[in-house]
């Protein structure tokens, strides 16, 4: 959830979007650079699916291993874990077009230079080791330098717009990227890689196009220069002493989300819900495996999920612009909630994945809705330290809940397991539904004025 220190309805001005404020909507694509950025994000990200998919797989064909594939994914795993929240300063110290480009190039070189190694039959199992490396150092310093981006290329009003249209998109990769990256593997184990590659030269591409956009050094809207102002956040001359600790200053992200009642809330809250429902997802697709003998049918329970979640991206932009932001939220929740404990109990494998795929409608109209206002609190010069604390969040939250759920599940079985992860998520929905000033967010266009009525902590 994300803003700024403008109140009301009107659209802030955004002057590094190429937005002034006026009655008129804006449009995303005429009046802005997220058409680029768009380009630049899903090409990457597509790319890096598609060899994520693949790098196991060649690992297992290398070695005939399933150990040393999994170690070899663990590595990656680690290693961005363990450089995401100095990435997080990195892309807020740094100008964010120049590290996307980066991002790019270095993809084009590493996809590229491992698909030739593995063509040339040189992509032995310690390359491969070498490659999670670098994938992960890649991933932890510069992957989150896109999303750390967009609210300096579009204005606060259409923040939650384009999220929405971003989960459409991560809908679409998620069901297209392994089918894909599976086909191409039947033309050769590294053509995945070389895939990877082409999608980020495209990347890059839609990097070098963008113009419009907040960069270090620019008034964010705030006032403040984009690294700090009211309510909590630092001022300019305390940033400037915090530079000399950079381990605070890289956490401060993470302090600023626990430190304060309302972020406090939707950060535990979050955490449980996304934790368990991929949990939840895990464990049933391993069901369904043992009942049917089948990981197709497995797969295609988790597929049914993913349509729903399409269907509801798709949808999200309409529903943000009908129903109140609180509303919304509370809805996700406890839609998701409900259908858990269905998919718990419901012993037919399509009623499954029926119950999942209703279950998600909501969620990537209340993801945006939530990731926009949070959003919104904070500084276009802090993002990138906000999104690698709730990206080390999810991961935590995802790996504590996913290994607990597979206890759980040899222990006790499926059914206890998985109504134990409906019930954090049952948690989770109580305790964003008694959160009376998330229950009255507003829709986007009055945001602002809604946070200094509330009087939020500003980072």
């Amino acid at each position: 959830m994300k803003q700024s220190s403008h109140s009301g309805a009107s659209l802030p001005e955004n002057d590094h979007a190429g937005i002034v404020a006026d009655d008129a909507r804006p449009s995303l694509w005429k009046t802005t650079d997220y058409g680029p950025w768009l380009v630049a994000d899903t090409s990457g990200t597509l790319g890096a699916s598609m060899a994520g998919f693949a790098i196991p797989l060649i690992v297992l064909a290398v070695t005939g291993s399933a150990a040393q594939a999994s170690l070899v994914s663990a590595v990656q795993s680690c290693v961005s874990a363990a450089t995401n929240i100095p990435g997080g300063l990195l892309q807020d110290r740094c100008d964010r077009r120049m590290l996307l480009l980066i991002w790019s190039a270095t993809g084009v070189l590493l996809f590229g230079g491992a698909g030739l190694l593995g063509r040339m039959g040189w992509l032995g199992v310690a390359g491969l080791m070498v490659l999670a490396i670098l994938l992960g150092l890649r991933s932890g310093l510069l992957g989150n330098t896109s999303n750390a981006m967009l609210r300096g290329v579009v204005p606060d009003r259409e923040l939650a717009r384009a999220m929405s249209l971003n989960s459409a998109r991560d809908a679409v990769i998620n069901l297209a990227s392994d089918p894909i990256s599976g086909m191409l593997m039947h033309m050769g184990n590294t053509v995945p890689l070389l895939s990877g590659a082409v999608m980020n030269v495209i990347s890059m591409i839609g990097a070098w196009r963008i113009r419009r956009y907040w960069k270090v050094g620019d008034d964010d809207g705030n006032g403040d220069g984009g690294d700090g102002g009211r309510h909590g956040g630092p001022s300019g001359s305390t940033v400037r002493k915090e530079m000399e600790i950079g381990w605070r200053v890289a956490f401060s992200g993470m302090e600023w989300l626990f430190r304060w009642p309302f972020q406090r809330c939707v950060i535990i809250a979050s955490m449980a819900f996304n934790g368990s429902i991929n949990a939840l997802l895990l464990i049933t697709q391993m069901q369904v495996t043992r009942q049917t003998g089948s990981t197709f049918v497995a797969a295609m329970v988790g597929t049914i999920g993913s349509v729903g979640m399409l269907i509801g991206a798709a949808a999200a932009a309409g529903i943000i612009d009908r129903l109140r932001g609180g509303i919304i939220i509370c809805l996700s929740f406890w839609l998701m909630a409900v259908g858990s404990f269905g998919v718990a109990l419901m012993p037919n494998v399509w009623g499954k994945g029926l119950l999942l795929f209703v279950g998600l409608l909501m969620l990537p109209a209340g993801n945006a809705v939530a990731g926009g206002y949070l959003s919104i609190l904070v500084s276009k010069g802090n993002q990138g330290r906000l999104g690698a604390a709730q990206t080390l969040c999810g991961m935590g939250a995802y790996a504590l809940l996913t290994a607990a759920g597979g206890v759980m599940m040899d222990r006790f079985g499926y059914t206890t397991a998985a109504l134990a992860l409906a019930g954090i998520m049952g948690i989770a929905a109580l305790i964003v539904s008694s959160n009376g000033v998330l229950r009255s967010i507003p829709k986007p266009d009055a945001w602002q004025g809604h946070i200094e009525r509330c009087g939020l902590q500003r980072f």
